[in-house]
């Protein structure tokens, strides 16, 4: 989640010291807000109404279909845009925004709006004059990440609630680590350009897949050579499909979304593998959506044989102990009853354990093991400091600060997540992709164990 508010802090002090205390600092901002997707329209279409101007930041291309006069090389505009105008992105909810605009004081607001059918009229500004050069920045890069990086807890005691009481652990000196950074403003591979594939292209990738496995001796060849070329492909070409010869070297490319049709075993996933594994050879980033965790876990695997690991599963905690079972169960009707025996590489994405167990205060070798979702990965609270405790009340043993754990680098736990940062190939599934989100110690790990 990004915010515009440091951007704008400036122009927010200069509005709030004019309008005083009627005015909360919510209020300014979606002010400002109005005034940047405003701006954008008047920079991106002149003359049209200002209730239309929602087109440019909903995300999809309603202006360029309705054949809006868009200057060219907008595109990056208006998906930095998007990060600041999203939650206007909307018809009905920015022409309630606009009325809400017309009620500020005409002297803090930019712009004249008496009819969202008409074009908004821009105003000289005698408060906070400086903010257009600032809705300028904010059209040309992404408003900062919003919140403040999670503290790592340090050595000594922390606390963390259990059911309905505190658990204590002792924590040990944990050796710093240089902290590891990652450009979030970082272009995709290729500039966002199309993705052509030839036939030849793709036969090279798949022969070094067929070595890759005959090499590892994992069981019956895959084919993937013979397999690719075993299939007919129809591309579209001037309104019409035209169907590529055996022999010939037909090119195809991916230009924003592009579906691929076949009946049932046609060699739709074989194409997805082996395309998949092409580009991560190039050095490129692939997200694969299939239906559920079992396949996603099989994919990861498959990948990671032809790509020295660079595939990882992109899967939510909440159900990680349920699809840790499935697995066991699985492995189990195939023969294998032993717990032990289960050596799936698929449980390196799914541990459930916590390295915390062993340092809790009075556990011992009978004391049950902390239930999955009572692992304090970040619900760790530090002692409370003795000088702040003013008398008269009942002063808390722990600080409601609450820092993450130290071992998080080095937890089984979060191998997944670790491995994400630099994983070229993604899978998931479709709630996974939608509603799984990094977890915060991701980005507080400055004296972890390992980045």
């Amino acid at each position: 989640m990004r915010s515009i508010t440091p951007p704008l802090n400036d122009v927010l002090r200069a509005l709030q010291a004019f309008l005083g205390p009627a005015a909360p600092k919510p209020a300014l901002e979606a002010l400002c807000q109005v005034e940047l997707g405003l701006y954008l329209q008047q920079k991106l279409m002149p003359g049209s109404p200002a209730g239309s101007a929602w087109v440019l930041f909903s995300g999809y291309g309603f202006a360029e279909a309705h054949g809006a006069p868009l200057p060219p090389d907008t595109a990056q505009t208006l998906r930095v845009a998007r990060y600041s105008l999203w939650t206007l992105r909307r018809s009905r909810t920015w022409r309630e925004a606009l009325e809400s605009y017309q009620m500020f004081d005409s002297r803090v607001r930019g712009y004249e709006v008496p009819d969202t059918e008409s074009p908004a009229t821009r105003r000289e500004l005698s408060v906070a004059g400086d903010r257009f050069p600032v809705y300028e920045q904010l059209l040309r890069a992404a408003p900062p990440l919003a919140g403040k990086r999670m503290p790592v807890a340090g050595q000594g005691p922390h606390a963390f609630p259990v059911s309905r009481s505190m658990a204590v652990v002792d924590l040990p000196p944990v050796p710093h680590a240089p902290l590891v950074a990652h450009d979030l403003d970082l272009e995709p591979a290729g500039g966002g350009e199309p993705l052509i594939f030839t036939r030849k292209s793709l036969e090279r990738t798949a022969a070094e897949m067929d070595a890759t496995h005959a090499r590892a001796g994992e069981g019956r060849s895959p084919r993937w050579l013979e397999r690719l070329r075993a299939f007919d492909l129809s591309t579209k070409e001037n309104g019409t499909f035209r169907k590529a010869g055996k022999e010939e070297d037909f090119t195809f490319t991916v230009d924003g979304i592009q579906h691929l049709l076949g009946i049932v075993g046609a060699g739709k996933s074989t194409l997805r593998d082996i395309v998949a594994v092409h580009l991560a050879k190039l050095g490129k980033r692939t997200t694969i959506v299939v239906t559920d965790v079992a396949e996603v876990l099989k994919l990861v695997r498959l990948y990671n044989l032809y790509t020295n690991d660079a595939a990882a599963p992109v899967l939510g905690s909440s159900g990680r102990e349920r699809h840790a079972q499935r697995l066991h169960r699985r492995l189990a009707g195939r023969g294998e009853h032993r717990l032990l025996a289960h050596d799936d590489p698929a449980f390196a994405y799914l541990g459930t354990s916590c390295v915390l167990n062993v340092r809790r205060q009075g556990a011992t070798s009978s004391t049950e093991p902390l239930a999955f979702g009572e692992a304090p990965c970040s619900r760790l609270r530090p002692p409370s400091d003795p000088r702040r405790d003013k008398g008269g009340g009942r002063a808390s043993e722990w600080q409601k600060r609450t820092t993450s754990c130290p071992y998080w680098s080095a937890c089984p736990r979060h191998h997944g997540a670790r491995t994400l940062v630099n994983a070229l190939i993604w899978v998931a599934t479709p709630a996974g992709l939608i509603d799984a989100s990094p977890p915060r110690p991701r980005t507080a790990s400055a004296s972890a164990i390992s980045n």
